[in-house]
């Protein structure tokens, strides 16, 4: 059984994340593997750009490749290793939810750096090694969203939200408090 779990459009191709690796499909349907994933990276489920990057997220982590090389690379920044179930990013920061934690890669720089925890059976702010607050919640990432100031992180006990800036984070909605038929 093959199962899409990201798609993507960029550089006029569709692209889809699938159990086995990721596909480029052309406008007109047809598709070619552009990565197949190893045993141990699949499933690939999470896909973003920022510029001519194209990033796939793994079991194992992120794997990238530019317009320029066409080849495939590990992404560094302390998440090599661990499943990765979402990428977004807001056009210069890449945001990668990596088993309970929230990354903020700088493609520039090459450094990451955790800004959400979900770790804790309650809500909770703890201070991080940039003096930044990180907001610890009951279980692991389930979606991300991201423009231009804010970060919207969803999991098991609520939605979050995070300015950019490191200014403001904190818990939006809980999930008990949100309806449960409309």
């Amino acid at each position: 059984e093959r199962s899409v779990h990201s798609l993507i459009v960029a550089f006029d191709t569709i692209y889809a994340a699938t159990d086995s690796g990721v596909y480029a499909i052309s406008q007109d349907g047809r598709g070619e593997m552009i990565f197949r994933a190893s045993e141990d990276e699949r499933p690939c489920t999470a896909l973003a750009t920022i510029a001519e990057t194209l990033f796939v997220g793994t079991s194992r982590g992120v794997k990238y490749r530019t317009a320029e090389s066409g080849s495939w690379a590990v992404l560094g920044g302390g998440f090599h290793s661990e499943p990765v179930s979402r990428l977004r990013s807001d056009g210069t920061f890449l945001y990668i939810a990596a088993g309970q934690k929230v990354y903020r890669y700088d493609p520039q720089s090459g450094q990451s750096q955790i800004i959400f925890i979900s770790t804790s059976s309650h809500f909770e702010a703890e201070e991080s090694d940039s003096d930044s607050p990180v907001i610890t919640s009951a279980s692991s990432i389930k979606d991300l969203w991201v423009d231009s100031q804010k970060l919207l992180i969803a999991d098991n006990s609520g939605i979050f939200e995070s300015r950019l800036d490191g200014q403001e984070r904190r818990l939006l909605v809980t999930a008990q408090s949100l309806p449960a038929k409309i």
